[in-house]
């Protein structure tokens, strides 16, 4: 029996998510090789749809892929190992899943960063005292936001995550009164 394992990296400041098998298959006999097997992703963003095309790849040889993403928020990346119908395994047929969740905050981590930048370049106005105490409040909302992944409960993340790059787009964005 496999265990399909899948590791789950966000690349590229929160543009890309790579999602790589690493099952350890097995030696043909008692379980299947990789040769013996299909491979298939899909990746989806909570908030909507995009699974990757099963005509991105080949299953039967590929070990990871890399899905473009264009926002912060919930994906949802299931990898699922198949019998080869041309392979050599003569045992039943099977069907190994594994789902995996993933919050990626990296838009909002570059937002609070930009703010900081902001503050400290132009001081004439963005470092008063209601700028940081905003920037503090989204900070702590972010430490809540992972006590939220902590229990599971990806959609709240996933809204909070949402919100809070809004506001804090908002804050970048308003001027500093110079």
């Amino acid at each position: 029996m496999l265990t399909p394992l899948v590791n789950i990296e966000v690349l590229n400041s929160g543009t890309n998510i790579r999602a790589t098998d690493v099952t350890v298959y097995g030696d043909g006999t008692t379980d299947p090789t990789r040769a013996q097997s299909l491979v298939d992703f899909s990746i989806v963003f909570m908030r909507g749809t995009m699974t990757l095309s099963s005509n991105s790849y080949d299953p039967e040889i590929v070990t990871q892929v890399i899905q473009p993403i264009s926002s912060d928020g919930w994906y949802q990346i299931k990898m699922t190992i198949t019998k080869n119908p041309s392979g050599t395994w003569v045992g039943d047929d099977y069907s190994y899943e594994v789902i995996k969740d993933v919050l990626v905050i990296d838009r909002l981590c570059a937002c609070k960063a930009n703010i900081l930048a902001k503050i400290t370049e132009k001081p004439c106005g963005c470092e008063d005292s209601g700028v940081l105490k905003d920037l503090y409040c989204i900070e702590g909302q972010l430490l809540g936001v992972s006590t939220l992944v902590a229990k599971n409960d990806m959609l709240s993340a996933d809204m909070a995550v949402e919100r809070l790059l809004i506001q804090c787009n908002e804050k970048l964005n308003s001027d500093c009164g110079c």
